[in-house]
């Protein structure tokens, strides 16, 4: 079992859970804290899913707006403020790109050993969920709010979303009747790798440098 917390900075935790096979009744043992530090902490992390491999896939949202902080000092939101206690108070150490990301855990054995990554590739938004389908590769993204978008991400192999091609879901509406219908055209945002981005992340960027 995989619990998360929704805030900042966001916790994750691993549990393993035994059941009585009389009432059904589960147990939590081996309560494990799974480190974020690798990549920067973990933020507001929302709703998760269940690959078909097995692995838990997290989510960050109301990730901070990059364009409201554009100098290497100052905060910019009540959402940043709050994980100045995990750099030591300083924000100086923190930079907004480090958040908004899908999650991914992963139980390597029987013994629980995990691994954690953060997937640049698929894009920086407010995530809701990411949900992959049966090929293994295509995932869809939802985005936490009101007219926002539709996220689609078909990963380079199987089973891997440490890189592949992300596309926004364009509405073309035919028709208003009831919930309304629409035909969807993929629009194509670009292809990366989770190295890349997390390489351009590490690095602090600002506003500006894009």
């Amino acid at each position: 079992m995989i619990t998360q917390f929704e805030c900042q900075i966001g916790a994750i935790y691993q549990a393993e859970l035994e059941q009585d096979p009389a009432t059904g009744e589960l147990k939590a043992k081996n309560l494990k804290f799974i480190s974020q530090k690798d990549y920067h902490g973990g933020y507001v992390h929302c709703a998760g899913s269940k690959t078909p491999w097995n692995s838990f896939l997290g989510s960050e949202e109301y990730e901070p707006n990059a364009k409201d902080l554009n100098t290497t000092d100052g905060s910019i939101s009540k959402y940043y403020d709050l994980v100045a206690p995990y750099f030591g108070g300083d924000l100086t150490k923190a930079n907004p790109y480090y958040y908004g990301w899908i999650t991914e855990v992963k139980i390597l054995n029987a013994n629980g050993d995990s691994e954690y990554a953060k997937h640049y590739s698929m894009g920086r938004f407010s995530h809701e969920l990411a949900y992959v389908m049966p090929d293994q590769k295509t995932v869809y993204l939802s985005d936490d709010g009101t007219n926002c978008t539709f996220f689609m991400y078909i990963a380079d192999n199987a089973g891997d979303l440490s890189a592949g091609t992300l596309y926004a879901a364009q509405w073309n509406q035919t028709s208003s009747e009831g919930a309304g219908s629409a035909d969807l055209k993929w629009i194509k945002l670009g292809h990366a790798t989770d190295s890349e981005i997390k390489n351009i992340v590490d690095s602090k960027p600002l506003f500006s440098d894009f």
